[in-house]
């Protein structure tokens, strides 16, 4: 077990995609977005990219 072994979160594919959209608007840092959304802040990253990739 790891150190930090927490319980994994599943987030819906609508949390995912509006998590995605607001950060690529880029009106607010993708750090803040994170903390508001109470998500680490590598999470929108990777929900951008997955979003890119799948279109």
């Amino acid at each position: 077990m790891r150190k930090n072994d927490k319980e994994r979160r599943d987030y819906s594919k609508e949390f995912k995609a509006e998590a995605a959209a607001l950060a690529g608007k880029k009106e607010k840092p993708i750090s803040r977005i994170a903390a508001d959304l109470g998500v680490n802040e590598n999470m929108p990253r990777r929900w951008m990219q997955r979003s890119r990739e799948a279109v």
